[in-house]
């Protein structure tokens, strides 16, 4: 009996396979024991071949030669990796080895990195596929138990074809177009131009937003005797009334006590027609205050409602970079890398490039397992309350029919050691932990009040909220994980500003502050706050005092709020990962806009965080705004959005595309398994697993045969449809009479090609880059650093150069270079030091230009080479 030979994605996972399965000699590029040899790629060995393959006629960038439309895709060896496709291609064919397993990880992409290798290496031999979670011990022996024919997988290997295809089509024929087009180092793609046309159109329609003036009225008012003994304080900070941005008044009225202990609250004037708070007509906002000046009020009505408050839902990986973006400013890149270690390196946590916030029954007869695995230190509470009362299960969370290749992120069975973490792992992990909690507790509720008052023949609005039991939210109260809770548990997808445009205009009273102080005291009308309605709203609805219809009511000032409406907020990573998730609100067609919210949106979960990675990497896109993490498109961004053909920009195109591929992922062409299908590649077939045998068996391979001949037959329509569109693209592009100009040009010259260089916002600070995509000459001239400024305590820019050099703050500060290497010299130890050279280290190996000054003593504290080339294809 000859040897299995396992295919893992990278080394470190190897590893881990080749323990479990027992094999222990370690060779050159491969892991071998008795009866298995592991061995790995190193990311993709093989890939699609560059434009120069197919003729020399695409040596040189030129209009002449595009369109691109090679009749038959080449694979080629990538340089860099070939020493290790050599190892895998000779095992492949050693003649000890019956059979491959593919364990790449468990996702289009995965599969792809394996079948282009077994296709360029020409494998025939029996194949099957290893699909698991987690990279637990457990996880890996029973998928080694329950491996299925790598036949079963062959269309999720054709839609990561098909997509890998289509972007070289699209994305290299109209990259082509626009430099030589322009001379300059642009780049458009499938995915990343209708991304980056969503940020631009955001920006334009902040800068053609005017703000309008418009007024609230709130009256402060107490119950006719007083309801006494109530509570003392509203929702606003000491009982004052809670304005949202841009000057709202809060609805929900918190119970403040004023003088003599009357219990009083706020009532917001509502127009009694269409509901509308706000008046954008001064001179009637005067004339309203002066008719309700000195008029007593009346409760119309007093409505309580129970509310349910449901668990939010577990964990997909949009969703956690979602929450981990807007706790920690973490980039959607930074958060998977985290993530991935997290799965591949610590086993703590499942597969992490999933879409699904579901698990399948079978999944869910583990969870003691994974809560005893959490059950230590400050989790302990909450684990141990939820194994003694057992997890609750619901079909918000247990859905089989919701589960496809992956279910939702939630802990593995491994025993956790948070010591052996880093800093980021750590929140990451809590994030996890802490929505895993949340999804096996109770759901909480709350009792709500609804108050409508008649002043004048005026109608006048308050709302109060009650709290009830708080189920899953004890998970946030504090006390548990990480210090500093996310106080609601995540957002379930919410943004953390208004996404459509002035505010207020689509919140309703559940969406405004609370709270007013009493007589004597602030009324809300004197309040200037900047907490969002939104936000103050679920924090602080505090009791109204008790009323029923037809109670008097003294009204003790009426006053008019003064508000602008506000622009529609930028971008962060958080909302345009949403944004990227949901495209239907940039779509006018409505059935497209539900077939779309159906499909997977504009890229998918495992390829969104590389597009927006790339916006920044290509100076499209920069970071800014109050906050530091608003998304601002660069001029070179707004200008390729300008020069891009239309329907490249089109988010209903990109998507519609995500949707056929989906549909080429799940259509499982051929038998499934237990029905006589052979166990090998789309390349050939090998001995069946539990097949049938006979007429049945026969039977089978027909329908297999037909079905993968459909299949194929789709697939090669679509990459005409892609072949026809990118020929339109560039023909758009030719045609096309926009120009492009480089308004961030400098009066330095490049070194290399003496062309001025164009100054640009890198990741780490300023950079002076070339204009000529042949030459990429690129030189950071400011960066920022680890080093923190001793009065503000905000991260330091180094500028300037050689003794020149030193750290500038925003808030003033200063210092020379030369007297920081002594002041740190004296004042931190040994310790200090390697923390901060391998921060400094850890921003090298991303790609960043640093400039070093402290190679002597620091290695390198602040920066490394000056000068690197870049090809931006």
């Amino acid at each position: 009996m000859g040897k299995q030979l396992v295919l893992a994605e990278k080394p470190s996972v190897a590893r881990e396979i080749a323990r479990v399965l027992g094999a222990r000699q370690g060779q050159g590029g491969y892991i071998e024991g008795p009866r298995h040899i592991v061995t790995w790629a190193l990311g993709h060995l093989v890939t699609l071949a560059e434009p120069e393959a197919y003729g020399n006629k695409y040596r040189t960038w030129s209009l002449e030669a595009l369109p691109m439309l090679p009749d038959k895709m080449e694979l080629v060896v990538i340089p860099k990796t070939a020493k290790q496709y050599s190892v895998v291609r000779q095992l492949m064919g050693r003649a000890d080895v019956d059979e491959l397993v593919i364990a790449t990880d468990s996702g289009r992409e995965g599969e792809l990195v394996a079948r282009w290798i077994m296709d360029k290496a020409g494998f025939r031999k029996p194949a099957y596929r290893l699909w698991i979670n987690s990279q637990t011990d457990k996880a890996i022996k029973d998928g080694f138990a329950a491996l299925k024919p790598a036949s079963q997988y062959d269309s999720l290997y054709r839609a990561a074809v098909c997509r890998a295809q289509a972007d070289w089509f699209v994305g290299l024929n109209v990259t082509r177009a626009l430099t030589c087009k322009h001379n300059a180092q642009l780049s458009a793609g499938r995915v990343q131009t209708p991304t980056l046309s969503m940020i631009v159109q955001r920006e334009e329609d902040i800068r053609r937003f005017k703000p309008l003036d418009y007024y609230r009225i709130a009256a402060l008012a107490s119950p006719v005797g007083g309801a006494r003994g109530g509570s003392t304080r509203g929702a606003g900070a000491g009982g004052s009334a809670s304005v949202g941005a841009g000057g709202g008044v809060g609805v929900g009225a918190g119970a403040g006590a004023g003088a003599g202990g009357v219990q009083q609250f706020t009532l917001v004037w509502q127009d009694a027609k269409s509901k509308n708070a706000r008046i954008f007509d001064k001179g009637a906002v005067e004339a309203l205050v002066a008719k309700l000046a000195g008029k007593p009020g009346k409760v119309v009505s007093v409505k309580k409602h129970k509310r349910v408050d449901p668990p939010p839902q577990a964990y997909d990986l949009a969703e956690l970079q979602r929450d981990a973006n807007r706790k920690y400013s973490m980039s959607s890149k930074a958060t998977l890398s985290v993530l991935q270690g997290l799965y591949e390196r610590h086993k703590l946590v499942t597969y992490p490039r999933t879409d699904s916030r579901y698990i399948s029954k079978d999944v869910a007869a583990t969870l003691a397992d994974r809560l005893r695995a959490v059950n230590k230190g400050s989790y302990a509470s909450i684990a141990g309350a939820i194994l003694r009362a057992g997890p609750r299960v619901t079909n918000r969370f247990v859905d089989d029919s919701k589960v496809t290749d992956h279910h939702a992120i939630i802990p593995t069975e491994q025993p956790m050691n948070m010591a052996a973490l880093d800093n980021d792992e750590k929140r990451i992990y809590d994030l996890i932990v802490k929505r895993f909690f949340a999804v096996l507790c109770e759901a909480g509720d709350y009792e709500e009040t609804d108050v409508v008052a008649d002043i004048a023949g005026e109608r006048f609005v308050a709302r109060g909220r009650v709290a009830g039991n708080p189920g899953w939210r004890v998970v946030y109260a504090g006390g548990v994980g990480l210090s500093g809770g996310d106080e609601q548990g995540g957002g379930d997808g919410a943004s953390d500003a208004d996404e459509d445009g002035d505010g207020e205009d689509d919140l309703d009273m559940r969406g405004m502050g609370a709270g007013t102080g009493g007589a004597g005291g602030t009324s809300g009308a004197d309040v200037a706050g900047s907490t969002s309605g939104a936000r103050a709203g679920k924090k602080g609805q505090a009791a109204l005092p008790p009323l029923a219809a037809g109670d008097a009511l003294d009204i003790h000032s009426v006053r008019p709020v003064a508000g602008k409406t506000k622009p529609p907020a930028r971008y962060t990573e958080a909302t345009l990962l949403t944004a990227m998730e949901h495209p239907g609100k940039f779509i006018e067609d409505k059935e497209m806009r539900q077939v779309i919210e159906s499909a997977s949106g504009i890229g998918t979960p495992a390829t969104r965080a590389d597009i927006i990675e790339k916006l920044f990497d290509s100076f499209y896109v920069e970071r800014g705004g109050k906050s530091g993490k608003e998304i601002i498109p660069t001029s070179k961004g707004r200008q390729l959005i300008n020069l891009a053909p239309e329907d490249l920009r089109s988010a209903e195109l990109t998507a519609r595309w995500e949707h056929r591929l989906e549909q080429i992922a799940n259509r499982r062409g051929g038998p499934a398994a237990g029905t006589g299908a052979g166990a090998g590649t789309s390349a050939g077939a090998g001995s069946g697993v539990g097949g049938a045998s006979g007429a049945g068996k026969k039977a089978a391979a027909v329908t297999g045969s037909r079905d993968k001949a459909s299949a194929v037959a789709g697939d090669a329509a679509f990459i005409n449809e892609i072949k026809r569109y990118a020929a339109k693209l560039v023909s758009d592009v030719i045609t096309s009479s926009a120009a492009y100009t480089h308004d961030n040009l400098t009066r330095d010259h490049c070194p290399e090609c003496g062309k001025y260089l164009l100054a640009v916002n890198g990741k780490k600070g300023e950079m002076l880059v070339c204009q000529d995509r042949e030459c990429g000459y690129r030189k950071s001239v400011a960066v920022v650093s680890n080093a923190r400024c001793p009065n503000c305590h905000k991260k330091l820019t180094l500028k300037g150069d050689g003794d020149s050099r030193s750290f500038q703050c925003v808030c003033g500060y200063r210092e020379r270079l030369a007297d920081f290497e002594a002041r740190r010299e004296s004042t931190v130890g040994r310790r200090e030091v390697e923390r901060y050279m391998a921060g400094q280290s850890q921003a090298g190996r991303s790609g960043d230009s640093l400039n070093s000054a402290l190679s002597d003593q620091l290695k390198a504290l602040m920066a490394p080479n000056a000068t690197e080339k870049n090809t931006d294809r």
